[in-house]
């Protein structure tokens, strides 16, 4: 009867000690799951996957280029150092090189 008993014992206090370790790992999971699903994370991550593909580096470096060498044409326009010709010419070498 004695040795049952301390069976017993020894039992529930295993499932006591698996039950605080079930409750810490459904903390963890529930702090982790409102961190992702916040909306800086969220937007945060989307940024990073963005960033990742080629495609979108290679659309922005041509759109960058774009605006730049169009902004240094109009500004050599306006001093009147470059005319019709020479503006176009700027802008098509500032596009192919980049």
């Amino acid at each position: 009867m004695k040795n049952q008993h301390q069976l017993l014992q020894q039992r529930i206090l295993a499932l006591e000690l698996q039950q605080v370790g079930n409750r810490a790992d459904m903390k963890n999971t529930f702090h982790c799951l409102l961190e992702s699903i916040s909306p800086l994370n969220y937007i945060k991550n989307s940024l990073h996957d963005m960033t990742k593909s080629s495609d979108v580096k290679t659309d922005l470096l041509n759109g960058v280029a774009g605006l730049t060498s169009g902004y240094l044409s109009n500004k050599i326009g306006l001093f009147g150092l470059a005319q019709g010709p020479i503006r176009s010419l700027i802008q098509f070498i500032g596009r192919k090189l980049f």
